[in-house]
Formats: C-alpha cells, structure tokens, sequence
C-alpha cells in the first residue's frame, strides 16, 4: 500500500487543516487517480498545489521553466517550482497548517525531482510547518548494494541536479533519503513519513516526458549523463535515453568493441536515427540502441564510464563536453560536472588512459550505503 492511501485510511484529524501539496499528476494512488485529486476526494483540505519541473501534468519540456497556473483536474491553484523561483517562497505557506509532498522518484540524483522535495522541506522548516511526506517504492526496484558515484562535490558541483552530498544512483525511498538528509544536515523540520508497504499495484505512466517505461528508467543513468558530451541519447525520438550515437561514429565499429567487453545486464544493436530536435536535428547519427536484460547486474554510471572512454580514445578529435541550457542553469555550462558531480570530469573521464581501476574508485560509494543505511536501520 501506497503512503498516500495509508494517510487516506488514517483518522488522523490534521486532514481537516488546510494542506498544500507538492506533487505531479503522474503520481498515482492506489487506485490509479492522481494523488492530488484522491486526496481532494478523500476530504483533505487541500487549497493549493505546488508542482516540480515538467508541471503539474508532468508533460512540460525538460529544463523549461513553468508558470502558476490552475489545475484543471483538481481546480486548485498550482504554484511552479521549477521557473522563476525553485523553493517556495514564505507567503507561499502562510496560509496552510502543514504540507504534503508525494512525488515519484526513479533514483538517480540528477533527476530533478528529489532536490524539489529538499527545498519544500528547508521552507517548511522555516515557515515552522509540518512536512507529511508520503512514501512510494523507488522506481528503479535498485537492490540494495546497487549505488554508483562519483559522490558530488558539494563545493564546485552543487546545482539543481545535485545539490548535496550523494552519489548517482541510490536505492532508497524519497521518504528514507529525506529522513537521512534531515539528520546528516541538521534540517530544523518537523517531517512524518507515512510509509508504504509491499504492493502489487501495476499503476504506471511516465514521470516525466522522456521517462517512458521502465527500461528507460533503467538506462537513465547511464545516458542521461551522456548529456554532458557532444552526442545525441535519443531526444527528438520515439525512444528518448535508449540509444547512443552522433553523426560521426561508426556504429558497426562501435557494436563490435561493445561485444568484446561482455559488459553483465545490457544488450546492444547497432541504430541509425535522426533526431526531429534536440542534440543533431535531422541530422542522421549512428551509434547503438540498448537493452537491459539483467537489471541486478548493471551498472550503467560504470557502463557510461566505458561509453566516454571508448570515444575519446576512438574519436578525440570529433569528441567535446556540451553544455545544456535549462531553466535551473541558463548558459548550461559545465553540464558534465553537474552531472557528475565530479570537478573538471571531461577531462577525466573522457580520457584515453583513465583504466578500470579509475572507474571502479570513482564509482564506489559503499561507505555511504552503508551509513544510511545504518542510519534507517537504527531509526526504524
């Protein structure tokens, strides 16, 4: 069961206080509504929402700031974390006795979605309201020990895609990574996680535009942080974050060097596809379409590693860090060690001499699982 159905069920009579909720409409309930209008429906005294980026539809343009609006399900007003501002400001919860917050998670810590949820719980905390938040699986179903760096250097790196210090990918709820924020950064907020519990729900739609199903989900990681050099991950197609390519590799090359290394858990094929926008429009790139076949065994911040390395020692001529404007950093410079989190990593990571051993150091973080997870462990 879902944390926000728990609440439902509850008896709880803070639902009867006026609410805002952070949310999108591609967070469900149980039954499949979206959060915001279940909770409506259910008697919570909701009177305003707040949405993350892509709004509250979560259909919007990656990186492109959103405006206030009305939600057109729910009626209630909708204020835009993701445009002029990306925390609330203190008249935005002025008029509310406690916020609820209930938003997917896939993971991964350059998407967006997480550091939405830190800033909510930081006004929150000085406004001296209470956080409700409203727990769900991570979407990527990550085992346990499946963490990836590098950690983000909180000094040089620190951005709306990584704001504090984490690694990549993580397996946590957003519920239990805000319950060890609040601790390890002495967060002054009164917060409740209303937990959720094993389910068979099937509910799925898209979090986000580009995050279709949960092969994508899976790959996000790997190619989402190939944003940061000068090649396409499939924006502008039918299948965003499943392939790799630009108009100068030579994909059959490519596919054969990608077999040599057996790498666990992905499959690839060579593709040729023609971006209607974004990176290379309607240009034609080569390069592979990717499968995962064993999500326990791969490791796509690793597996991203080996993609850099391989063009740079093939292509250092054709191969260049790429900036990525968005609405969080305008100029999108220094994409790369956004996303990263990791100073001057062109340089380092799209290095012809960078070997295995590199990768493996700069992608272990089990020290920090297992403070975390420690931490839970202790406080449950």
């Amino acid at each position: 069961m879902l944390g926000v159905d728990r609440f439902i069920l509850s008896s709880d009579v803070i639902k009867k206080s006026r609410a805002a909720l952070l949310t999108n409409h591609a967070t469900l309930s149980g039954s499949g509504l979206p959060v915001a209008l279940e909770l409506k429906r259910s008697g919570v005294n909701l009177i305003k929402l707040f949405s993350p980026e892509h709004g509250i539809h979560s259909q919007d343009e990656d990186g492109k700031a959103k405006s206030n609006q009305i939600d057109p399900v729910t009626g209630l007003p909708v204020i835009s974390l993701y445009g002029a501002t990306m925390a609330p400001h203190e008249n935005d919860l002025a008029d509310i006795e406690y916020v609820l917050i209930d938003l997917p998670s896939i993971g991964c810590r350059f998407y967006t979605y997480v550091w939405s949820i830190t800033y909510m719980i930081e006004a929150a905390g000085r406004a001296n309201k209470k956080v409700i938040l409203l727990d769900r699986p991570n979407l990527s179903q990550r085992l346990a020990s499946q963490c990836e760096g590098p950690m983000l250097d909180e000094n040089t790196c620190a951005s709306f895609i990584g704001r504090w210090y984490m690694p990549i990918t993580f397996p946590f709820s957003s519920g239990e990574l805000m319950r060890w924020f609040i601790y390890e950064r002495n967060i002054d907020v009164e917060m409740e996680v209303v937990s959720h519990q094993p389910t068979s729900s099937t509910h799925f739609v898209p979090p986000s535009p580009a995050i279709s199903d949960y092969q994508t989900i899976l790959l996000y990681p790997f190619s989402g942080l190939l944003e940061g050099i000068n090649v396409s991950h499939g924006r502008g197609t039918s299948y965003p974050f499943r392939v790799v390519g630009a108009p100068w590799i030579d994909a059959i090359a490519f596919h054969e060097e990608f077999n040599r290394q057996n790498f666990a858990g992905i499959k690839a094929v060579p593709h040729f596809f023609q971006p209607m926008w974004s990176r290379y429009e309607k240009v034609f790139c080569h390069g592979l379409y990717f499968t995962v076949t064993d999500a326990n065994h791969f490791r796509p911040v690793a597996f991203a590693c080996w993609v850099m390395l391989y063009l740079a020692t093939n292509y250092p001529q054709q191969l260049q860090a790429a900036t990525y404007p968005t609405a969080a950093n305008p100029t999108g410079e220094r994409h790369l060690d956004l996303l990263t989190g990791l100073t001057n990593s062109f340089s380092i990571l799209c290095n012809p001499s960078i070997t295995s051993n590199d990768i493996f150091k700069l992608t272990d973080c089990q020290d920090w699982f297992e403070k975390v997870s420690h931490f839970l462990s202790d406080k449950s």
